[in-house]
């Protein structure tokens, strides 16, 4: 005697109609799953908005920064035959008015006052290349000019510049004259 159903079984078929409230369940899971999804990709979206603005807000400080070291060089550039070896910090505007010697610039109105920078001034002398033994002791004298702008304690909150402004050329004992 037989004892399997009439009706055979294929795959995951039942036999009965799912019922409404199967069927109610699996949309329930489903708007569950796409709740998830949705807040997930929302989560995603808010973190690359946030650190585009925080990169936008860096990119300004270094840019603000960038005009700050500018002015401050152009001033060392028109006054170097003044500029002494030395190691200063203070803000980048009052720097800016000691280097052109002026109680109001333009430039340091331009300046916000977050910037502070610091400037040191060292001599060099660099022999002078040269296959003559006459001038082998010639130096080229140069004053170099380390600036950095800093608006904050973090690494990333500075930016340095090295110029070189040319000095004089010293020329060894037996090549001066009287």
């Amino acid at each position: 005697m037989d004892l399997r159903p009439k009706k055979e079984i294929a795959g995951d078929q039942s036999i009965f109609p799912p019922t409404a409230k199967a069927m109610a369940a699996f949309t329930l899971i489903e708007v569950t799953i796409a709740l998830l999804v949705l807040a997930s990709s929302l989560v995603v979206l808010l973190g690359l908005q946030t650190s585009s603005v925080q990169r936008s807000l860096r990119d300004r400080a270094q840019q603000e920064a960038m005009l700050a070291a500018r002015s401050i060089l152009s001033a060392i550039e028109i006054n170097s035959t003044d500029l002494e070896a030395q190691d200063t910090t203070d803000s980048a505007a009052e720097l800016l008015r000691k280097l052109t010697k002026a109680h109001s610039a333009p430039q340091t109105e331009l300046l916000p006052d977050k910037y502070q920078a610091n400037l040191r001034v060292e001599d060099l002398e660099i022999p002078v290349p040269n296959t003559d033994p006459k001038f082998a002791e010639n130096m080229i004298g140069l004053k170099q000019v380390l600036l950095t702008i800093f608006w904050g304690e973090r690494p990333d909150q500075e930016l340095r510049v090295v110029f070189l402004v040319p000095s004089e050329i010293k020329k060894s004992h037996d090549q001066r004259r009287p």
